[in-house]
């Protein structure tokens, strides 16, 4: 699947991630053949969760959309693989 994302200097970024449906509520999203954490619906927010394994998984943000949750996974992923501090 095509994410959109706003980079650097407000240009349009595409990227292909991978997702899988884990249960009716959980996502596991994945980028460049690595899980970069996963999407839980929690009520009516997106639950961004940060990690490969969704039992150690640390919650990094709440989103009224889905994309914006997977945005945020895409953007912390970049972040540890240049080794700077989210």
């Amino acid at each position: 699947m095509a994410l959109r994302t706003v980079g650097e200097r407000d240009a349009v970024e595409t990227s292909q991630i991978v997702v899988s449906a884990i249960e009716f509520d959980l996502d596991e999203v994945s980028f460049e053949g690595e899980t970069v954490g996963f999407v839980q619906r929690a009520g009516h927010v997106f639950v961004a969760l940060e990690g490969a394994r969704h039992d150690r998984a640390e919650e990094c943000g709440q989103y009224l959309l889905w994309d914006l949750a997977a945005t945020r996974l895409l953007e912390r992923s970049r972040v540890r693989s240049h080794g700077l501090a989210a």
